[in-house]
């Protein structure tokens, strides 16, 4: 979990056939249509049984950390250093090709706001967050109202936040929300 941006309640924040295996559909892992928006637990499972299938567990290594790239001058090939996070050992092994899996947004942005660094309450990025019954009778900001932003709220509000206040560079998002969920714009400064 330590590098993950997976919480409680999850669902993908976008349609399953856009992460659909053309030889293996989610239809049939599931012997008959599912939603296009399942939540994570269906996801894992579906994936699970993809690896199983193609018996891709035996070259993954879990638990393990890349610590760096570099190219071998001798070989010419591409020397990967790893960490076994269980053992602590570190190991340099060479190969061809490295596709970097690490998402589109890998390193949190946290902006830069007057305020933020004496700000009484929890301070936390998208990434840290596990799970919104934490959060219960709170008053919580968002700040990002893009995927993680909407569905953050949604969560809060479901599992019961006293308020959320969802702040983004439009103010806007394109749902009616409820009254305890206030959408602003602009944000400069926080206060507490």
């Amino acid at each position: 979990e330590a590098h993950g941006a997976m919480y409680k309640n999850l669902w993908s924040n976008g349609p399953k056939e856009c992460i659909e295996f053309p030889d293996y559909t989610f239809e049939d892992h599931f012997g008959g249509p599912i939603p296009s928006y399942p939540p994570r637990e269906v996801i894992l499972e579906y994936l699970t049984g993809r690896a199983d299938k193609y018996d891709v567990r035996r070259w993954i290594r879990f638990r393990t950390t890349v610590i760096f790239v570099t190219e071998d001058a001798s070989s010419g090939r591409l020397a990967v250093t790893t960490r076994d996070e269980v053992k602590g050992v570190e190991v340099v092994e060479l190969f061809d090709h490295v596709l970097v899996g690490s998402g589109m947004f890998d390193t949190p942005h946290v902006p830069s706001l007057p305020g933020l660094e004496t700000f009484p309450g929890a301070v936390m990025h998208s990434r840290d967050f596990r799970d919104a019954a934490r959060f219960a009778g709170q008053n919580v900001l968002l700040i990002g109202n893009s995927d993680s932003g909407v569905d953050l709220a949604s969560q809060l509000y479901k599992y019961g936040a006293k308020a959320v206040g969802l702040s983004g560079r439009s103010g806007s998002t394109p749902y009616r929300w409820p009254d305890r969920v206030h959408l602003f714009s602009g944000l400069r400064e926080l206060k507490s």
